[in-house]
């Protein structure tokens, strides 16, 4: 999964640094983001791809007396930020796109080539600082007052100039269930999202569930279905979605007939293992789930037969 990173550590304490000229320089807009061409293809952008790469030193580095006076001088509105660090590598957000040299190498892509890029860390590293970029820019006045927010100098906050109203990021939390009937597994395609490839039935915790109640909620809601056996299996951050995803297992409580929720969902179908698309090779908790389904089971069975004992596709007992 996206967040898995080997041996790189990931560090999301609060710490405030002035950055190196190699550390990642993040300008999000909506989704998109500036990315460096090349002729191998994308790169993310560095502090050595701005105008403010020159105040560094042969080192790499820059000091507070330089990045206080000639780089505020420069850009007396730029907002900049430190996000995360991977490794001893920064990432960081910054409000404007002036500071970036012209020289034509820049372009907006799209955050879905977070997916598939390598190497993984850097995609997990940038999907978290877009993240909370977009948390930034939602956040610019106070909801309480109308007041200008401003960053924390003390902890990852935003907080109201006026009336010291504070919002931490949004994070919300959602639930993937893989849905089992015998020897399938329950597909869907989503009617509302930019994301048209068949996944699992998800949704959003609404305000006074546990898990387990969005689980049969969403599964109920979407396809009809009632649930029973439903057993917890991982989580991952997914900064696509600003979401947390919860993973869980299930069986179909009933009989297996979808009664399709139009306004959600294109399409909702049973598919056996031997039937689940090759190609699978998404980052998420999701397509992993899928994928547990569809290897193991043919694996364990040698082709699509019934098996009882579903949980121990995922491992994770009965």
């Amino acid at each position: 999964m996206i967040q898995d990173i080997g041996s790189k550590q990931y560090r999301c304490d609060f710490e405030k640094k002035y950055p190196k000229h190699d550390d990642i320089l993040i300008y999000a807009r909506g989704r998109d983001f500036l990315m460096k061409r090349t002729k191998e293809g994308y790169e993310f952008t560095t502090f050595a791809d701005t105008y403010i790469n020159e105040l560094f030193d042969e080192n790499g580095n820059i000091t507070s007396e330089v990045w206080k006076g000639s780089v505020r001088s420069r850009y007396p509105h730029m907002g900049i930020y430190r996000t995360i660090a991977i490794d001893s590598q920064g990432y960081y957000i910054v409000d404007t796109d002036e500071i970036f040299k012209a020289d034509g190498s820049l372009e907006y892509v799209g955050n879905e080539i977070l997916r598939h890029y390598k190497p993984v860390y850097m995609s997990f590293g940038a999907a978290t600082a877009a993240q909370i970029a977009r948390w930034h820019e939602g956040n610019r006045y106070c909801g309480r007052c109308g007041g200008k927010m401003v960053p924390s100098d003390r902890e990852r906050a935003m907080v109201c100039t006026k009336c010291q109203n504070m919002v931490f990021p949004k994070i919300c939390p959602a639930v993937t269930i893989s849905v089992i009937h015998e020897d399938r597994l329950l597909l869907v395609r989503n009617r509302n999202s930019a994301f048209k490839k068949y996944a699992q039935v998800a949704g959003y915790v609404e305000i006074g569930e546990t898990f387990e109640d969005t689980v049969r909620r969403e599964a109920y809601e979407e396809t009809g279905l009632m649930l029973k056996n439903i057993t917890y299996y991982k989580n991952q951050p997914w900064a696509m979605t600003d979401a947390h995803m919860i993973g869980f297992v299930a069986e179909v409580e009933g009989r297996p007939d979808i009664k399709v929720q139009r306004e959600e969902l294109l399409e909702a179908r049973w598919f056996c293992a031997d039937e689940i698309p090759p190609d699978i090779a998404d980052r998420s908790l999701t397509y992993e789930m899928i994928r547990n389904f569809r290897d193991k089971y043919i694996k364990k069975t040698g082709e699509s037969k019934r098996y009882k004992e579903f949980y121990n596709l995922f491992d994770i007992g009965t």
